[in-house]
């Protein structure tokens, strides 16, 4: 870990909108209904089977090609293999060219354009997904990422805080928020950030990490040792560079 790590982002899996009864795809025809092999590729994919997951989701596109659901979960596919983004993103846009209020496709192409470096259209999407639903919590968290991501930290602030009303349950924003405050130099706002996010989730390194920086730029030595020692316990090293750093500002205190 290098200084304190700001963010993290998740794709959205495209589950709920299409759900069928267990049974459903045998008692479909395979070689004709589009919607037997998007079922059974969405089955391949939440086994990890990403391979035969596109290979069916291509078989249900060649059947119809307006399958909004093939497209996208082939998109997702595409996307959490890793190995190719240019046809993730191809692929979401073909989603949102058959339905334009498809806020999930909107989130993930933002995602993946945000991983790129491409920070405004990235926004953009994050700011069509949100118009559509203004409740999409993971909208507002990763367009706090992207506004984070070029140093607009009052507006990361702000769309932290939205998730987190949102669904006040989750750890990931009150990390990040608390990152946001950090940036600013607002150590005690961070610091109470990274204890709600521990309080949600005791086993949340980089949160401990996070608020140990917080704590020896504070002047605290004492609270910064015991959260490097917390995820040193956890399994995770902190480097040299930073010990050296603590020592440097605490001395004999720890």
């Amino acid at each position: 870990m290098k200084g304190f790590v700001r963010f993290s982002a998740t794709l959205i899996v495209f589950v709920e909108a299409f759900f069928y009864s267990a049974g459903w795809a045998e008692e479909q025809k395979a070689s004709s209904d589009a919607g037997y092999y998007a079922k059974r590729g969405m089955e391949f994919q939440l086994n990890g089977q990403s391979e035969e997951a596109i290979s069916d989701f291509n078989k249900a596109i060649e059947i119809d090609p307006k399958s909004v659901e093939a497209y996208f979960n082939r998109g997702l596919a595409y996307a959490q293999g890793e190995a190719d983004c240019e046809q993730a993103i191809s692929d979401f846009n073909k989603v949102i060219e058959l339905d334009p209020t498809h806020a999930l496709a909107y989130n993930n192409r933002g995602f993946l354009l945000m991983n790129h470096g491409e920070y405004d259209q990235a926004i953009s999407d994050f700011d069509r997904a949100i118009a559509i639903n203004s409740k999409y919590f993971r909208a507002y968290y990763n367009r706090g990422i992207a506004w984070q991501s070029k140093d607009q930290y009052d507006r990361a602030i702000a769309d932290y805080t939205a998730a987190i009303e949102i669904d006040p349950s989750h750890a990931l924003p009150y990390n990040n928020r608390g990152s946001a405050w950090h940036l600013k130099g607002r150590y005690d706002q961070a610091v109470m950030d990274y204890n709600k996010a521990i309080e949600i989730d005791p086993g949340y390194a980089l949160a401990y990490f996070n608020r140990g920086v917080a704590y020896l730029k504070k002047g605290d030595c004492d609270k910064a040792w015991e959260d490097f020692r917390n995820v040193e316990g956890m399994g995770y090293q902190i480097s040299p560079e930073l010990f050296e750093q603590l020592r440097k500002a605490c001395g004999e205190q720890i």
